[in-house]
This record gives structure tokens, sequence and C-alpha cells, in this order.
């Protein structure tokens, strides 16, 4: 734990200080408006401060890394792509480059749910650093530039993205092996109420995140948010259901917490398409269904596959996505009245599937290839999901606790 003190310290310097001066240099404040993001990961008994505290920092240094990433690769993007404008020097920070900021720290922290408590945080801060540059060559150059998909609440390019990053890199860097780590990795009674509590945060702001990108356009934000309030409604019924079946009356805590909001993550490539009341509490019923599935039979095979998905992300983030991408590409054929597409029916469901299997494609290969390095940033001994091997606090000496 000492010996990554030092380039930890050096690192978030230095890059506070590259972006200060980047910033100063190079943007300038328009008017900003934020909204709330929360946090999915306190269940750990051994690994709440952990789990909040680190995502806290990885949202700063995900944000501001976003913010002159962004304005990078769209001035690229438009340099090879006569048709698109370049963006302006200063870059006006308002709400919509906040939005995108936010975005893609959202993004971060999914992929870091499959790794969190293993990963240390030097590893976390250029994992992080190196996710932020995949996710918006993949977002600019591809989702939304070459290929042209609808997705204005980020099932495909943040959701999608972040599980198969995560999972990969999950994959790279092998299950934590110290003898601590199965037991330090489980919950009690207070850690789950506390990830109930963000839980019901998260789906309650959730329209708010699908509708973030709409928010000049009243027709299409109220759309979002009716759409997304109906899906995290059918997913949540499905997640109720699912668990008490399975568990033969009773829920269970992390199937609840995830499943509940498996409709807000399929619905986002959805959240402004014309599919109605109906449309809507249908992809929350499949997505909650999925999720509660993928809990039971596809959890445990990822175990045996050598991923360790500390979070299970794959049952929030990757299923529901990919359920969300598939029936966008089915939506797009019956939504005649939406005037924001640019293709034809035929042609725009081809597009849906192509970002759907690219950013699958992108997000495995990126977060392979970023954790594989960083898997000798930490050695083998260094405990996992253990507050007190990177917090201070006295009550870490009290054998009581």
């Amino acid at each position: 734990a000492l010996a990554n003190k030092g380039p930890f310290c050096i690192l978030l310097i230095v890059m506070e200080i590259a972006l200060l001066i980047l910033f100063y240099v190079f943007t300038t404040f328009a008017d900003i408006t934020t909204y709330m993001i929360g946090y999915l990961m306190a269940f750990f008994k051994q690994y709440g401060l952990g789990s909040v505290g680190f995502s806290l920092l990885l949202t700063l240094v995900s944000m501001q890394l976003n913010l002159v990433v962004e304005l990078a690769v769209r001035n690229l993007y438009a340099a090879i792509t006569p048709s698109v404008a370049a963006q302006s020097i200063p870059y006006a920070i308002g709400f919509p480059a906040i939005i995108n900021a936010e975005f893609a720290a959202a993004t971060v922290l999914i992929s870091v749910g499959a790794i969190i408590g293993q990963a240390t945080p030097l590893q976390l801060v250029i994992f992080a650093i190196f996710e932020v540059i995949f996710y918006t060559f993949n977002k600019t150059f591809l989702v939304f530039g070459w290929i042209g998909a609808e997705d204005i609440g980020g099932t495909i390019f943040v959701h999608l993205f972040g599980a198969c990053f995560g999972l990969s890199a999950s994959k790279a860097l092998g299950m934590p092996i110290d003898s601590g780590a199965d037991a330090n990795s489980t919950s009690n009674r207070i850690s789950d109420v506390l990830c109930l509590i963000g839980t019901a945060f998260l789906w309650t702001f959730w329209p708010t995140f699908v509708a973030a990108s709409v928010w000049t356009e009243n027709a299409y934000e109220s759309r979002c948010y009716l759409n997304t309030v109906f899906s995290l409604l059918g997913s949540t019924a499905t997640a109720f259901f699912g668990s008490s079946y399975f568990a033969k009356g009773k829920f269970e805590v992390g199937e609840i917490a995830n499943g509940v909001l498996a409709g807000g993550v399929a619905i986002g490539v959805n959240g402004r398409i014309n599919i109605g009341p109906g449309g809507s509490l249908l992809v929350g019923l499949l997505a909650g269904l999925v999720s509660i599935v993928g809990f039971k039979f596809i959890s445990p095979m990822f175990t045996d596959m050598g991923i360790s998905d500390n979070c299970k992300i794959a049952n929030l983030h990757l299923w529901p996505a990919v359920l969300g991408g598939l029936l966008s590409a089915i939506f797009v054929l019956f939504d005649g009245q939406s005037t924001f597409f640019v293709h034809s029916p035929g042609n725009q469901c081809l597009r849906q599937l192509i970002a759907l299997g690219s950013t699958m494609i992108v997000g495995a290969t990126a977060g392979f290839l970023t954790a594989l390095p960083l898997k000798g940033l930490k050695d083998d001994d260094t405990p996992s999901f253990e507050d007190g091997l990177w917090w201070e606090g006295d009550y870490f000496f009290d054998k009581e606790e």
C-alpha cells in the first residue's frame, strides 16, 4: 500500500495542474446546471468507505478529463469529416458539456463496479484516465458519428460500453487471491441498507439522467421522463417477483438493488422513441427479468471464467443494455412520427444493431488492454476489500468492530 502512495499523489497533482492550465487557456464559462448521480457500491461490509469515497475521486478525474478529451476528439472527428463543424475555442462549458462529462463519469463508475475492492487507488485513477479516452472515441466516432445510432439515454454508449470495459478488465486483472477477499467482500445489515438507500436515490433521479440531453426540447424531455418512469415501474415489479420466486418467498438485496434499476438502463436508448406507456412498461418488465436471471444463472458462470464482477455489473448494465439495444432496433421500425431520425426505419434499425455490436467489441478490447498492464501495480499479498488499508479511522483498530 505504501508503495502506491508516491505515484498516486504525483499522478493526481500533475493531472490537476495540467487540467488547470487547459481550462484557463481553452475554456470559458457559460450557464451551468448539474444533476445528481449516486453510487451503488456501498454494500461491502469492509469496503464502504472505498466504494463511496473512491467513486467521488473517480468522478473528479473523469469529469474534468472528459471536458478536455471531448473537445479534442470532437475537433479530430470534425477534421476528417467535412460535414461536421469543429468546436470553437474557448470551449463554452455549459449544461451540455457538464452532461457529457457526467455521462463519462457514470461510464467509469459502471466499469469500476467490476473491479472495486481489489484495485488500488493508483490503479483506479489510471484506469479512469484511459477509459475516458476510449469512451469518448467510441461515442463520438462510432455510435453518434460514423454509425449514427439513436441513444439519447446512454444505454449503448454509457451502460453497454462501461459494462464490457469493466468485465474484460476484471478478466485481465484476475480473481482476488488474498486470503481475506471472500470474507471481506460480503455484506451485513447496515451495508445492505445503505445500498438500498442508494438504489432509492438512483430510482428517483433516473428519469433526469435519461432526459438530460434533451433538456431544451420540452416534448422529447417529457417523453423521456414518462418512458423512464414506466420502465422503472416494470423492472421493479419483475425484480421483486423474480427474486421472491427463486428465493422461495424471500427477497435478495443485491437482486432487488440491481433489478429495480434495470428498466432505467434498458429504456435509455428508447427514451425519446414513441413507444407509449405500454411499450415502456414492457421494456422494464423484460429488463427486470433478465437482471434476475443473470444473477441466478449467469453470474456463477462468470466466476468460473475468472471474471470477478464484484458489483455484478453484468446484471444491471450488460444484459439490460443488450436488451434495450435490441428492442430499439425493433421500435425504430414503427416510429414514423419522431422527427429526429435522419435515416429510413430499416436503415436506422441496422444502425442500432451495428452500434450495439461495435460498442461491445470496442469496450471489451479496450478494457482488457487497459487493465492488463495495471496488474503489476498491485502486489499479490495486498488485501482486497479492506478500508483500513487506505482510510484513517480509530475504529479500524477496535477489535470489537
